[in-house]
């Protein structure tokens, strides 16, 4: 899953971080669990704060922790992709920085350059531990 954009989940999930989701049967989500979901075009993790049953189906209101108002839209189950399992903070600022071009340039090529110098260098040194082989002269008995 990717870095969340905004700020609504701090301090659970800080921005700029990277969440792993794991897969979940959207019957088993409880009211306090944290869902990621689909809502159009993107992804939003929010934590689910009221399960509501309607006639034979449910759905799910949520909230930002950060939020002072719970979300304007309902969460279908459908639509839940998973279940927060992991959050590793501020990972997501350096895979985006990787994405720029110099965060391209310092994460690809200078440790390419470096890798294709140093072999360079050593082409040399391989070449005089490496001996020719001399023809053995033919012995007459």
């Amino acid at each position: 899953m990717n870095s969340p954009k905004g700020s609504s989940m701090e301090p659970t999930v800080p921005v700029g971080s990277i969440v792993v989701v794991r897969k979940v049967n959207p019957e088993d989500v409880k009211v306090g669990d944290v869902i990621a979901f689909e809502t159009g075009k993107s992804r939003v993790i929010h934590r689910v704060i009221e399960k509501v049953f309607e006639n034979s189906s449910f759905y799910f209101k949520t909230k930002g922790d950060a939020n002072e108002d719970p979300d304007s839209w309902i969460v279908k189950p459908e639509d839940v992709c998973g279940a927060l399992m992991l959050t590793i903070p501020y990972y997501g600022y350096l895979i985006h920085f990787a994405g720029t071009p110099i965060g391209f340039a310092l994460f690809i090529l200078v440790p390419a350059i470096i890798l294709i110098v140093n072999e360079v260098r050593n082409i040399p040194k391989c070449r005089k531990g490496v001996k020719r082989r001399q023809p053995k002269p033919l012995q007459n008995e």
